[in-house]
C-alpha cells in the first residue's frame, strides 16, 4: 500500500503487520478491532503490534507523511490546517496513563493534528499528529507548555513541507497567540488565524479593534459558509476590509521572540444575512500581504477550509469509533489511533 509501504520499524514483519492492519480497518472502518481482525490469532497479532517497543505513533505515520509530501510536490502553495480534539475513555476504567480532559471526572487524552490541503480545499494528507495527557485538571494559559503546540506545529510543518512550496498554517481562535506569528516569521512561512484578542499595537492605532474599525473597504465577494454549530451551510455576500498592523512582542514572550511582527488584519462582514441568522463577522490575522480584494477573498476562503480538520477529527470519533477502543494503556491507544489516522 502506498500509504504504508515506506514504514520503517527495523523489522519487515512489523511493516507487513501495519499494512494488514490498515487494510483490515479500511474494510471495517466503523467496526471494532475484533470485527476487523476476524480471527483471534489475527487479533492477538494486532495487539502485539500496538504494544511492540519498536512501534510508535510517529513511526506508524511516517510512511503516510512521506506520501503526503509526495502529493504536495508541484503545488506552489499548500495550506496546513491545525486543531486539537479531546479523546474520552472514561468508560474504559482499566486503561492506564490517562488524564483529565475537562472540568469533571472525564478521563482521556488529547490529539492535535495538522492536515495538508491544496488551495481548493482538497486534502493531501496529514503532516503532524501529537498526543498528550494532562497531569492535572488546571486550566491552561498561552504561556503553559501545552499551548506551545500551536507554534511548534508551525515549525514542524515548515520543516516537513518542501522549501519550494509556500505553506500557510491556518488555525482557529485558540491559536491566536504571539508565538504562532513570531515562529512563522522566524521559519519563513505564513499563518492565517482568526483573532480572539484585542491586542495592543505598535504605530498609528492603539489596538486591534481600532485598526479593524478603520480598515478600508476593498470590495465584496460571495462565499459558501460551511456549516457551524449554530449555522447551516449557506452562500453569503461578504464585505472585505484589510489593513497592515505591527504587533509588538508581549513582555511574557520577549525572551524567545523579542521582535515585533508585521501582519495584515483582514475583516469579513456578512451583508444581508437570512432572516433569523446571525451575520458572520470574522477578523483574521495573517503574515500574508493583502494588496486587494482578490487576495482578501482568497484568504477568507482559505480560512473556511479550517473546518476540514474538524471533520477529520469527527470522522475518527463518530465514524471510526476510536473512543470505544479497549486497549489497556495510553501508548497502545495512541498507536491504534495513529493507524486509524
Amino acid at each position: 500500500m502506498h500509504e504504508c509501504g515506506q514504514a520503517e520499524f527495523g523489522d519487515g514483519r512489523l511493516a507487513q503487520r501495519l499494512m494488514t492492519t490498515v487494510t483490515a480497518l479500511a474494510e471495517h472502518p466503523n467496526g471494532s478491532l475484533p470485527e476487523a481482525a476476524g480471527r483471534w490469532s489475527r487479533l492477538k497479532g494486532k495487539y502485539r503490534f500496538f504494544d511492540n517497543a519498536r512501534v510508535g505513533a510517529d513511526r506508524i505515520l511516517l510512511s503516510h507523511r512521506k506520501a503526503t509530501v509526495g502529493r504536495i510536490k508541484g503545488h506552489r502553495v499548500v495550506l496546513a490546517v491545525q486543531d486539537t480534539t479531546t479523546l474520552s475513555f472514561s468508560t474504559h476504567d482499566e486503561a492506564e496513563d490517562l488524564g483529565p480532559i475537562g472540568s469533571d471526572y472525564t478521563r482521556g487524552f488529547f490529539l492535535h493534528s495538522s492536515l495538508a490541503l491544496d488551495t481548493t480545499g482538497m486534502p493531501l494528507g496529514l503532516l503532524t499528529v501529537r498526543f498528550w495527557a494532562r497531569d492535572t485538571g488546571e486550566p491552561q494559559t498561552p504561556r503553559d507548555p501545552e499551548s506551545r503546540r500551536w507554534a511548534q506545529t508551525v515549525h514542524e510543518v515548515r520543516e516537513i513541507v518542501p522549501r519550494d512550496t509556500r505553506v500557510v498554517v491556518i488555525g482557529d481562535r485558540e491559536s491566536d497567540i504571539f508565538p504562532v506569528f513570531a515562529q512563522a516569521q522566524a521559519d519563513g512561512c505564513d499563518v492565517l488565524v482568526r483573532a480572539t484578542h484585542n491586542r495592543k499595537l505598535q504605530g498609528e492605532w492603539p489596538d486591534l479593534a481600532a485598526a479593524a474599525a478603520s480598515a478600508p473597504l476593498l470590495g465584496t465577494t460571495e462565499m459558501v459558509l460551511p456549516r457551524g454549530r449554530e449555522r447551516q451551510e449557506r452562500v453569503a455576500t461578504l464585505a472585505l476590509h484589510a489593513k497592515e498592523i505591527v504587533l509588538p512582542a508581549p513582555a511574557a514572550h520577549r525572551g524567545r521572540y523579542p521582535n515585533p511582527v508585521r501582519l495584515s488584519v483582514v475583516c469579513a462582514y456578512e451583508l444581508e444575512p437570512p432572516q433569523g441568522e446571525t451575520p458572520v463577522g470574522w477578523i483574521l490575522l495573517t503574515t500574508l500581504d493583502v494588496p486587494g480584494a482578490q487576495e482578501a477573498a482568497a484568504f477568507v476562503r482559505w480560512y473556511t477550509f479550517r473546518w476540514r480538520i474538524e471533520r477529520f477529527h469527527y470522522t475518527l470519533k463518530s465514524g471510526c469509533n476510536i473512543e470505544r477502543l479497549q486497549l489497556q494503556t495510553r501508548r497502545r491507544l495512541e498507536n491504534a489511533i495513529a493507524v486509524y489516522c
